[in-house]
C-alpha cells in the first residue's frame, strides 16, 4: 500500500509502503457446555474457584445466587442461555469468572478458565451469528488448542444478563437493580 508520510520534524514528504498495522487484545479463555469464549481483561476483574451462592427467593431464574466476595455482594448468574447454550447445572468443577462493568459485580458460572491470551484483531473474524446475539464480537482460531473460539463483547453481555434479569423480574413484579446500583 503506497501512503504519503509527513515528517513533523522539517515538513519532508517520504513516499513508501506502509502496513496496515493490528493491535493485539488480552482475552481471559474460558470454556462452558464443550464450547470455547473469550472476554476482554478489562471486564474480567478475577476468577474464582466455585462457591455455591445462597439462592434469593423470588429471584429470576438467571440468577443462581449471590456471594461475599470481600465484602461487596457478587451476583451470581446462569449465562448459558445468552452464549446461546442450554441451561445446565453447576458442579463443583466450574469456576465464577468474576466481571466489572461500571461498579457492578457479576459472576458468570463457567465450566474451566483456559488460559488467558493475547489475540490480534486482524485475527478475529466476523461471526454470522452477530446479528442475533449483539454481544458476539467475532470468532477466532485458538492454534495452541485447535479450537474456535467465540470473541465476546463483556459490557453488552453484562447489558444483556441484567436486562433479561428486570425482564424476568417485572413479569414476576419484583424491583430489580440496574447497573450501578447493590442488588
Amino acid at each position: 500500500m503506497s501512503e504519503e508520510h509527513v515528517n513533523g520534524a522539517n515538513g519532508e514528504v517520504e513516499v513508501g509502503n506502509f502496513e496496515t498495522r493490528s493491535y493485539a487484545e488480552e482475552f481471559v479463555v474460558f470454556a462452558r457446555d464443550s464450547r470455547f469464549f473469550a472476554m476482554s481483561t478489562e471486564v474480567v476483574s478475577e476468577v474464582i474457584e466455585w462457591r455455591q451462592p445462597t439462592r434469593v427467593p423470588q429471584s429470576p431464574a438467571i440468577l443462581t445466587g449471590v456471594l461475599n466476595l470481600r465484602g461487596q455482594m457478587l451476583s451470581v448468574i446462569a449465562c448459558d442461555s445468552l452464549l446461546g447454550g442450554t441451561e445446565s447445572q453447576a458442579t463443583e468443577k466450574d469456576a465464577i469468572l468474576v466481571t466489572r462493568y461500571e461498579s457492578t459485580l457479576l459472576g458468570l458460572i463457567v465450566d474451566r478458565v483456559q488460559e488467558v491470551s493475547q489475540i490480534p484483531t486482524s485475527d478475529v473474524h466476523s461471526n454470522p451469528l452477530e446479528v442475533a446475539r449483539p454481544h458476539y464480537r467475532g470468532l477466532w482460531h485458538n492454534p495452541s488448542r485447535n479450537a474456535l473460539v467465540t470473541i465476546l463483547d463483556g459490557r453488552r453481555l453484562i447489558e444483556e444478563a441484567f436486562s433479561a434479569f428486570a425482564q424476568e423480574s417485572k413479569n414476576r413484579e419484583i424491583n430489580v437493580p440496574t447497573i450501578g446500583e447493590s442488588p
